[in-house]
């Protein structure tokens, strides 16, 4: 029949039509999102202020080094990248940094991988004459482990005056730590390394903002929390990461009193855009919030006013975990006073059962 054909051929050139537009919009979706892709990751090549807002500082001279840093490792099933990563660490131009490598007891190929190393460094020490071993070894048995007790559990032997979190497949620069002192320097920060703890990453997804809740709830929920923390466990600074319209936002809504380091530039951090590191004392928000607003003092700083909507947790409870972190840190310091070197050490792990 030939309508039928003449039908079918028509019915043929419309879907090889919607095909064509199909994929031409999906390839131009690609191209916009890769342009929009190298357009940003080349803004520091494009724009000359760039290169020097988001630059680290130079380093410090050598010999002028006076920071201890001690650099954590955690790991589970990296056995096939873990000596690289080492091997990188171990040529860092810092002379007062220790590596503090923490596994799992069940997990024998990743320790396996990681003696060799320690066995091998050991060896190199020896031929340059050299007393030290810049690695400690910490294994524990975990009836879950997670990322979280592996961290806690290398907290307990680390004594640097800075503790930094590397990642098993992280590729660092070796002269990342003379950097690091170096911004430390710049900003002017004063701090004390025995009381200053990396608690958590506080974040709300899109579903429980503001804008959708129309509350803010979970923000001013996890405000009072760590408010609370901080008065009961003895905080006196908080120090953050944040998104400039979020700083902004706690600011003038929560009279918060955080505040940018002096000399650093917003840079992109995570998803945001633009993010700096703020700090302040706990005792001025809690001033501001006082005369400011007495009702926002209740909730921020005596814990009620959200038991309607926000189940409040055990205080007391929480205040006793922030006592026992308070006395971990007293105990590191105690070893550091000792005169424990993080840099120097007679020996390559350290091991606990429970």
């Amino acid at each position: 029949m030939p309508w039928v054909s003449d039908l079918w051929g028509e019915l043929t050139v419309i879907e090889g039509l919607v095909l064509s537009v199909v994929l031409l919009g999906i390839t131009v979706f690609n191209l916009v999102v890769g342009a929009t892709e190298a357009t940003w990751r080349l803004y520091g090549w494009r724009t000359p202020t760039a290169g020097e807002q988001i630059a680290w500082p130079d380093p410090v001279a050598p010999g002028r080094e006076q920071l201890a840093f001690d650099l954590i490792v955690p790991l589970r099933d990296e056995a096939n990248v873990i000596v690289e990563t080492l091997h990188g660490l171990l040529r860092q131009t810092h002379p007062r940094y220790r590596i503090v490598v923490s596994l799992c007891d069940d997990d024998e190929a990743t320790m396996e991988a990681v003696r060799a190393v320690v066995r091998e460094n050991l060896h190199d020490n020896v031929q340059r004459t050299i007393r030290d071993n810049r690695i400690t070894v910490v294994v524990d048995h975990y009836a879950n482990p997670t990322k979280a007790q592996q961290l806690n559990r290398a907290l307990e032997v680390c004594m640097g005056d800075v503790i930094g979190v590397i990642d098993a497949e992280d590729d660092v620069a070796r002269d990342l730590l003379v950097h690091a002192e170096a911004l430390f320097e710049q900003t002017g920060v004063e701090y004390d390394p025995d009381a200053t703890w990396d608690v958590a990453t506080l974040a709300v997804t899109p579903e429980f903002r503001a804008k959708a809740t129309g509350e803010g709830l979970v923000t001013m929920a996890l405000a009072q929390a760590s408010s609370m923390l901080a008065g009961r466990g003895g905080g006196r600074c908080a120090v953050a990461i944040m998104d400039l319209p979020v700083l902004d936002l706690v600011q003038q809504a929560l009279h918060c009193t955080l505040a940018p380091f002096a000399g650093v530039e917003a840079r992109p951090y995570l998803d945001s855009p633009a993010s700096v590191p703020v700090w302040g004392r706990w005792r001025d928000w809690y001033e501001v919030l006082s005369s400011a607003d007495r009702n926002l003092y209740e909730v921020i700083c005596e814990g009620t006013g959200l038991e309607p909507v926000v189940a409040p947790p055990d205080w007391d409870a929480a205040a006793a975990q922030c006592r026992e972190v308070i006395d971990r840190a007293a105990s590191t310091s105690a070893r550091r006073s000792r005169g424990a070197d993080p840099g120097a050490g007679t020996g390559g792990g350290a091991s606990r059962g429970r």
